[in-house]
């Protein structure tokens, strides 16, 4: 059966440079301690350990274990720059309904890459499944702000890009390069973009704007395969992100 496939993608700067792993666990705990409340057929329940699956519990000691085991190392020497970075799913199996990855990156201190959560998720296209798995992205997408508090995330659809450049503007702006289904932008973006313009949408278009910062376009998904959607979404890039008002700096 075909399969539908979304990814909450979220970006946080980098951490300071005095950051200890302690802390890092510290700041990472609230989120696994939401994850774990999620439905067990959502929630990440397994790792691969020496290409075996092996089945998880979301504690402290865990944590710490993948966190560590996930720092880069180079000669034998672990770099703690680029921060601590590892896997985990929701199923070993292909053929459920809903089958979900999760990556996480923390801690690191390295200017030029983010901290980040990648969710993907792989549902098969059954109207009902579609529509309680939208639901349940959405309030995962929102939570996860809250705890992560990154300056920029989305939901996409599709499978996720793997470099942030593909979703925020190499030209020095540091706004975002499109829009997404459901976005969430920090106060720094929406200050360079305008408050007031993006408010100034709502109504007009399918678009929703709530604070501090989340903005939805028809229910948080576009459907890439509806011409009326992709050509309402590009009426609004073109006036929200590539225009002559947005503020360089």
């Amino acid at each position: 059966m075909e399969k539908d496939y979304y990814s909450i993608i979220l970006w946080k700067k980098a951490e300071r440079e005095d950051i200890s792993f302690d802390e890092v666990v510290d700041n990472a705990m609230p989120i696994f301690e939401y994850l774990d409340t999620l439905p067990e057929t959502i929630k990440p329940r397994y790792t691969y350990v020496h290409k075996k699956a092996v089945p998880i519990i979301l504690d402290r000691k865990t944590i710490e274990t993948k966190m560590w085991n996930g720092c880069n190392k180079e000669d034998g020497k672990l770099i703690i720059d680029f921060g601590y970075s590892f896997s985990l799913f929701s199923s070993i199996i292909s053929d459920g309904n809903c089958e979900i990855s999760y990556k996480f990156r923390f801690g690191n201190t390295y200017n030029l890459i983010p901290n980040t959560i990648i969710i993907d998720f792989r549902f098969n296209q059954i109207k009902a499944i579609l529509d309680i798995n939208k639901s349940l992205i959405c309030e995962m997408f929102e939570s996860l702000i809250w705890l992560f508090k990154p300056y920029f995330g989305c939901i996409a659809n599709r499978q996720p890009l793997n470099d942030s450049q593909k979703y925020i503007k190499s030209d020095g702006s540091k706004i975002p390069a499109t829009l997404y289904g459901y976005n969430y932008w920090n106060e720094e973006m929406l200050e360079k973009i305008g408050l007031d313009r993006i408010k100034s949408l709502e109504g007009k278009y399918h678009l929703h704007f709530e604070e501090p910062g989340f903005i939805k376009l028809f229910d948080g998904f576009i459907d890439i395969n509806n011409e009326e959607q992709l050509k309402e979404r590009k009426e609004i890039e073109d006036y929200l992100l590539y225009n002559d008002k947005i503020i360089s700096k």
